[in-house]
């Protein structure tokens, strides 16, 4: 199912507004001024994913992921390239002194799961927030593998909704997406929610 212009105009709309929010949290968190944009949204299959978010099928990719209930019911995944994810972590995090016994790979996953979790959970709820709706989400896992492999399981899914992002910090900058898996019921429903949203706004414009 494809986004009509308008419905398109809205997402945008509402996942940078949601992109805004998160980046403010994780300045906070930080104590550095970050950016977070969706310069790009889409509804695409399956098939069509790698190629909208600009991954090979055999790419090592790294994964923050968290199982949704209530009005979505699939899977949000942020994703990035391997080696940018590590970027990521110290570009954000920087060089930190870790405990004896304790590895530079669980330090990474643990401060991935952190920044992919506030990212995840801002922008989801932001989005149905907005949209009049309700998603619970599960707790922040992190895995690494193949692309291919990591979505292996919703080959089954009706489509997936697509927001690509750019998070810079200082001059650096880092594109990833963030992903959710939907059914069909989820995506009729997300464009209904959408037509509400834009009906809204049409009635605020109308009583000014």
């Amino acid at each position: 199912m494809q986004l009509t212009p308008a419905q398109h105009d809205a997402l945008s709309e509402i996942a940078n507004i949601g992109a805004s929010r998160s980046a403010k949290q994780l300045s906070m968190l930080l104590d550095d001024e970050i950016h977070l944009s969706v310069p790009e949204v889409a509804i695409v299959s399956v098939a069509e994913l790698p190629g909208a978010i600009g991954v090979a099928v055999t790419d090592d990719v790294a994964c923050v992921y968290q199982d949704m209930s209530g009005c979505l019911t699939g899977k949000a995944r942020l994703i990035f390239h391997t080696h940018e994810s590590r970027m990521l972590v110290q570009m954000l995090v920087g060089s930190v002194h870790v405990l004896s016994g304790i590895s530079m790979q669980i330090y990474e996953h643990e401060a991935m799961k952190e920044l992919g979790n506030i990212i995840i959970s801002v922008c989801i709820s932001t989005m149905t927030d907005m949209l009049g709706k309700e998603t619970r989400l599960a707790i922040p896992m992190y895995c690494e593998g193949v692309f291919e492999e990591i979505i292996e399981e919703d080959s089954g899914n009706a489509g997936v909704l697509v927001m690509k992002t750019a998070l810079t910090a200082g001059r650096r900058g880092i594109s990833g997406a963030l992903i959710v898996t939907l059914s069909l019921p989820d995506i009729i429903d997300l464009l209904k929610s959408l037509d509400n949203f834009l009906a809204g706004c049409a009635d605020q414009q109308e009583t000014k």
